[in-house]
């Protein structure tokens, strides 16, 4: 109607009909900026707009294959590297151990540099000073893991991986048992046929067929049959996961020394007691040692240089990958940033090339906002696609680090399928526990709808003259 009264208006002025409708037409600019305003002030072209700019993307890409292949891997293989990486290095550096108040779990070692004994291990004599004397801690428990014992009843013999713990050392974890009861004060000896032992949820799945009936059965074992009184959740796996079977740890003192020492030692701090404090009273403890123990003189102290350290737990189950992790961290951060800077390169390239075709869209009267829109959609559907190659990208990465690392990481990191704890070959969940996080498609979609975004705003139009665009 505008378009009409505006050519009648020039008609009276004395043009040519032709010339009269090209200058109306000149006047006004494209018609299909006016739809898009009215549709727009109608509030009903969101969908419209959305469905075709993805067309416009997707005829776009298609005329390009290999630029949308070559974003799509670079960006792809750079996102699921980072993700891969990083929720590795959440799950295992950042994320809490899963027992009750973790902040407050340390590990208590006792350190002789001056004897040249390695390591911060424990003897029964220091163990069992610092368990009755100490006043920082609310509990002492000791554990060691042993070699693989036979299991001999039923149809095939089955080798199982043996850990010897305080009964200590259940409670200040705060385990509870699926099934039965943990060990009780007087259960500390491991040789005799009346110990009790406890077993893992899955060596019961797996070998007992959940049998209930298990509580109170004897099982056949390396050094006679043991009777079982529990079950212990699969949650528990402490402290390694390819532990199957507990026995009450022993801590005989019959000859004193601060040299035999095979016992881990954590402990559950008071509320407000420090690590730092907690380990100034445990020197303080030292020299006492003697009068506890006579065989051990204050002379060989001494001469051994001994301390006591308190560090948290965490921090400890976690030194010995901590370093390797933080690596590929910066590594993985370096190839994503190689990755984002190929992606925008192609982008600017293909915006160069595009410089023609936006500004006849310019001329023809399409307004800036629209152009800049379909470039995002385009971005965002190489996201999407790219975020389909990310997903197996990033398992692959989380699977091989893994293998690297799996012997060293601590216990409550991983978390595996049902039946693949004593399976050498069998892959974790994809897979770090996040207390209820999870890797998913959803969440690496999201990061390379976000990249995409970026890359795709790169590619806004500023100014055109007469046969190229300026971009930003």
């Amino acid at each position: 109607l505008h378009l009409d009264m505006e050519t009648a208006e020039n008609l009276r002025r004395g043009m040519s009909a032709a010339e009269a409708r090209r200058a109306a037409v000149l006047r006004f600019g494209g018609r299909q900026r006016f739809r898009e305003e009215t549709s727009d002030a109608r509030g009903v072209a969101v969908l419209d707009n959305l469905a075709r700019d993805t067309r416009f993307a997707f005829r776009r890409l298609k005329r390009a294959p290999g630029f949308a292949a070559g974003v799509i891997a670079t960006l792809g293989i750079g996102i699921g590297a980072a993700v891969g990486i990083g929720t590795i290095v959440y799950g295992v550096l950042l994320r809490e151990l899963p027992y009750p108040e973790p902040d407050r779990l340390v590990r208590v070692g006792f350190v002789t540099d001056g004897i040249g004994v390695p390591g911060d291990l424990q003897s029964p004599a220091t163990y069992l000073h610092f368990a009755k004397s100490a006043r920082s801690f609310t509990e002492l428990g000791a554990y060691s893991t042993n070699d693989k014992f036979a299991i001999t009843d039923g149809e095939a013999p089955e080798r199982v991986t043996v850990a010897l713990m305080t009964p200590s050392t259940f409670t200040l974890l705060g385990v509870r048992p699926l099934l039965g009861q943990l060990f009780e004060p007087g259960d500390t000896s491991w040789y005799t046929g009346r110990t009790p032992i406890l077993i893992s949820e899955n060596l019961w799945r797996r070998r007992y067929g959940a049998d209930p009936a298990i509580i109170g059965h004897r099982i056949e074992i390396d050094h006679g049959a043991r009777t079982v009184t529990g079950v212990l959740p699969r949650s528990f796996d402490f402290p390694s996961p390819s532990v199957d079977i507990f026995y009450p740890a022993p801590v005989p003192v019959q000859r004193p020394d601060i040299t035999t020492r095979y016992l881990n030692v954590i402990g559950r701090l008071r509320e407000g007691v420090s690590p730092s404090a907690a380990a100034a009273e445990l020197n303080a403890l030292i020299p006492r040692l003697s009068d506890r123990f006579p065989a051990i003189t204050l002379e060989t102290l001494w001469q051994s240089h001994a301390r006591a350290t308190v560090e948290s737990l965490k921090s400890a189950t976690v030194a010995s990958v901590r370093p390797q992790l933080l690596l590929l961290g910066v590594l993985v951060a370096v190839v994503l940033l190689i990755a984002t800077t190929n992606v925008v390169n192609l982008f600017l390239l293909r915006a160069e090339r595009a410089g023609h075709e936006t500004a006849v869209a310019l001329s023809l009267g399409a307004t800036r906002v629209a152009i800049a829109q379909r470039f995002v959609m385009e971005g965002l559907v190489l996201g999407l696609a790219a975020s389909s190659v990310a997903l197996p990208a990033a398992a692959l990465e989380m699977v091989a680090t893994i293998k690297v690392v799996e012997k060293r990481l601590p216990a409550g990191i991983l978390e595996r399928d049902n039946d693949s704890r004593r399976s050498g070959n069998a892959m974790p969940r994809v897979a770090i526990v996040i207390e209820g996080n999870r890797l998913e498609a959803a969440a690496i979609s999201a990061v390379g709808q976000s990249a995409a975004v970026l890359f795709g705003a790169r590619r806004w139009p500023v100014g055109c003259g007469d046969e190229s665009c300026t971009w930003i």
